[in-house]
């Protein structure tokens, strides 16, 4: 297999070309591991900044071998159903996930079988409890403790706390029902979810670290349009690779925010300049 650097993935429908991995996976990466609330929510429990960095370190080495070695197991179960008809036969052609689950039922002892599913278990529970606890998390933050009820005690919100969770897992439950048509496999579903929402959401902490002049305002605009190009992208234009959403989201976000924190600044210091002029004028006509 050659790897075709022509190949761009924007317009052509290839969504795995390079460059669309090199710059979309970039911005990817860097909105999951900087801006995600699950994965923040783990580096908040370090003792502190140098332990968070060196727990970063470390999930980067061993996630690259982690990659390997998955990636490995798939070249080899697919050499071995290219060999194996029979098996081949057993993996529907729109199901491609299917493939390894088959060869663990059909071709492993089943006490391996066992200790294979136990591990998938403890891995999805690894993965669900987090993304749900952020999702709890985020609203009684965000939401109810800001918005609706500002002073309460902790039990209180200790209570609230957990119907959110419950909340929000009977919501993830209903939506696994709803998007089984987004891509041919899960890991591709759920990336192209994330793809939606990365860049906007890094465009946000980019406009309050780096933009001076950015405001609140601007910030939450530029998450809502950024999020609307990219979906404006993924239902007009499904050529164009999802991986790329990354960036086309990222710099939409980025432009529309800090232009309408440049709009209402000037706004906000117009309105002042007259306020300042009308109480100086009154003041004159009091002093003639």
């Amino acid at each position: 297999m050659v790897l075709d650097l022509r190949s761009h993935g924007f317009g052509d429908g290839n969504d795995f070309s390079f460059w669309a991995l090199l710059f979309g996976g970039f911005f990817l990466y860097i909105s999951y591991y900087g801006c995600d609330q699950s994965k923040i929510q783990r580096e908040m429990s370090a003792k502190n900044i140098d332990a968070a960095k060196k727990s970063l370190m470390l999930n980067g080495l061993a996630r690259f071998l982690l990659v390997a070695a998955y990636c490995g197991m798939g070249l080899l179960i697919g050499a071995f159903a290219f060999q194996n008809p029979e098996f081949m036969s057993l993996i529907p052609k729109d199901k491609v996930d299917y493939m390894v689950p088959i060869f663990v039922l059909n071709y492993l002892p089943h006490g391996i079988i066992g200790f294979i599913v136990v591990a998938i278990l403890a891995a999805f529970m690894s993965s669900l409890d987090t993304s749900i606890n952020s999702l709890s998390a985020a609203t009684m933050s965000d939401i109810y403790q800001r918005h609706i009820k500002p002073a309460a005690t902790e039990a209180h919100y200790l209570l609230w706390s957990k119907i959110f969770t419950v909340a929000w897992g009977i919501i993830c439950t209903g939506f696994a029902f709803l998007v089984g048509n987004i891509a041919d496999t899960v890991i591709e579903a759920i990336n192209k979810v994330g793809s939606l929402f990365y860049g906007p959401v890094l465009a946000a902490f980019i406009l309050a670290i780096l933009f001076k002049r950015s405001n609140a305002g601007g910030a939450k605009l530029g998450v809502l349009l950024g999020i609307a190009v990219n979906l404006i992208l993924w239902l007009g234009f499904p050529k164009i690779s999802w991986l790329w959403w990354n960036l086309t989201g990222f710099v939409s976000a980025v432009l529309f925010g800090y232009l309408w924190s440049l709009m209402t600044q000037t706004q906000e210091l117009h309105t002042e300049a007259v306020g300042l002029i009308k109480d100086e004028y009154r003041k004159y006509r009091v002093e003639v």
